[in-house]
């Protein structure tokens, strides 16, 4: 009861500072930002996300937010005996991506199911990165060539798609796949990154959602409530606090990226870029309703929320057509830090759901589990050259 209280007094606390999302300036967005800025404010993301800071955290944001994640997931997997592949479209350095995989799949492992393929995948690929995340896990790959989430490549497509083509693409045969379709079913992953989408873009990669995928999750570790945005604020003194214990230059191992990182944490460009993309990202995040506004927009129909705070996993949910898609929230900062979840779930198509009902008895038999390993393991080449 007491938790509940202070929960209720800090959100009380806690108001929106603007009404609708605002597209404010994030410097690392902009394609002439220096490559080494970039990559240093990708590495340090990826050590908020990763890492837990004493006292205000009782564990990092990645094994906070992989909670919610890995229920999805487990629920899209098992609506098709396809093999699912969970894409990072924005996937930075790698993100919270490697954690989840290792997570979700080390729990698949131990109940006795087949472990799913996690690619890593963006616009700006950071290959360096990845290879070193790729060495520690077999089912963890990525794609080398630029990905646009608006529109992937024929390997990033669901087999479900209706066309196997990308939406917005029209030059195909409809009843024709090209060349490198992926055979598998898609879960497309959103870690910090679709504040990053203009409306446009958003609604575009929305759009091919909804037609070339299985499922969906947006996660952010940011709103647009005035907590937030004050915690966004200190963030500048945090960097500079931190920086010498997670980018030591004493370390053999990227001695040198840490030198750079080091340097420019200490002449201030680091902090102020980092500061400033902060409380714009901030900014631009969209809550659940504004999403469900969109892809109503798309399907042509008014979106019907529910909401549902007796619920123990979820806030809200929204139906449209054939997708499912639901919202909540979790504290993973204190007093204000909150990671957001906004899944999509489609519905299984008819034709094979009384397939999957008869074979959901014995899908978790040790036999079955080893033929679904040996099926997923053969369909795990997804580094693409």
């Amino acid at each position: 009861m007491s938790y509940d209280l202070i929960h209720w007094v800090l959100d009380k606390m806690n108001p929106l500072v603007s009404s609708r999302p605002y597209r404010a300036l994030e410097w690392c967005d902009e394609e002439n930002m220096p490559r080494a800025i970039r990559q240093c404010c990708q590495n340090m993301l990826l050590q908020n996300w990763n890492r837990r800071l004493p006292w205000i955290q009782m564990q990092s944001p990645a094994k906070t937010a992989c909670v919610r994640l890995e229920i999805i997931v487990n629920d899209v997997a098992i609506y098709d005996e396809i093999p699912l592949n969970v894409i990072d479209f924005c996937a930075g350095s790698g993100g919270p991506t490697p954690i989840f995989e290792g997570l979700i799949n080390g729990n698949r492992t131990r109940d006795g199911l087949a472990p799913l393929q996690f690619v890593l995948s963006d616009l700006w690929p950071n290959i360096t990165a990845w290879e070193e995340h790729s060495k520690k896990s077999d089912n963890l790959t990525y794609i080398e060539q630029s990905v646009d989430a608006a529109h992937p490549p024929p390997i990033a497509l669901s087999v479900n798609s209706p066309r196997g083509v990308s939406y917005a693409d029209t030059k195909h045969d409809p009843e024709e796949k090209p060349a490198g379709c992926s055979p598998n079913r898609i879960f497309r992953l959103f870690n910090l990154s679709f504040h990053h989408l203009g409306d446009e873009e958003a609604r575009r990669v929305l759009r091919s959602t909804l037609v070339n995928a299985d499922g969906i999750a947006i996660i952010e570790l940011q709103d647009r409530r005035l907590g937030c945005m004050l915690l966004m604020a200190l963030n500048i003194f945090l960097v500079l606090l931190v920086t010498p214990f997670w980018f030591s230059p004493f370390r053999r191992q990227r001695r040198w990226q840490n030198v750079v990182h080091l340097l420019l944490t200490y002449s201030g460009i680091l902090p102020v870029v980092l500061c400033w993309d902060g409380l714009a990202s901030c900014l631009r995040t969209r809550e659940f309703e504004e999403v469900m506004a969109s892809i109503g927009e798309i399907e042509g129909v008014t979106p019907r929320i529910t909401y549902d705070c007796e619920n123990e996993t979820v806030d809200k949910y929204c139906e449209i057509n054939e997708w499912t898609f639901t919202w909540r929230r979790q504290m993973h900062t204190f007093p204000f830090g909150y990671v957001n979840w906004i899944t999509g779930v489609r519905k299984p198509d008819s034709r094979r759901l009384d397939s999957m009902q008869a074979t959901a008895g014995s899908s978790t038999s040790p036999s079955n589990a080893d033929s679904n390993r040996s099926q997923s393991s053969a369909s795990s080449g997804l580094k693409v050259e």
